[in-house]
């Protein structure tokens, strides 16, 4: 088991996710990026991860290296999209481990406040695409995700619309 990028080797990582960045786009890449897909995908998540971990001990994170972090997370993105039927499937255990490896720090970074909007909103679509692997229909995971999210949050908001309307009503007859 591959253990997590140390601080000091997280720009490394950045870098690379720089440089993939650049040919993920290309649908001539993927064919020879796909064997590489499980290692680049885990090896991004943890430099992510790494570099937003800084914050905790009270360091900020420089512009640059947010706009690296960017990056990353697009090279996740992009690597789920293209490769995440081979990461699901034919990949095996190292395609599920670095799926897992991304959406975990994904999930971790949404639960924080380092990441711009953009980002954030980039590493939602990371989870997200994590969560529907292998390539489940657009359409049947939205249906999937509104009948199992939404109506919960609902049931819950108007749950405590009532409490809250309920206290008020009974504080003004007071």
């Amino acid at each position: 088991t591959a253990r997590p990028t140390t601080a000091a080797a997280a720009p490394q990582g950045l870098n690379l996710s720089q440089a993939a960045v650049s040919l993920l786009w290309l649908p001539a890449s993927r064919p020879w990026i796909q064997p590489c897909s499980a290692g680049l995908l885990r090896a991004t998540a943890h430099s992510v991860q790494s570099s937003l971990s800084v914050t905790q001990h009270g360091h900020s994170i420089t512009p640059n290296t947010m706009e690296l972090v960017q990056d990353a997370i697009s090279v996740m993105y992009y690597t789920l999209q293209h490769h995440g039927q081979y990461l699901a499937t034919s990949a095996g255990q190292q395609g599920h481990a670095a799926v897992a490896a991304a959406a975990e720090c994904m999930l971790g970074a949404l639960q924080g406040t380092i990441l711009v909007r953009e980002a954030m909103a980039s590493a939602a679509v990371v989870v997200w695409s994590a969560a529907v692997l292998p390539n489940a229909p657009p359409a049947a995971a939205a249906a999937a995700f509104a009948q199992g999210i939404t109506p919960q949050q609902l049931q819950q908001a108007r749950l405590q619309s009532t409490v809250s309307s309920s206290s008020s009503s009974s504080s003004s007859s007071s």
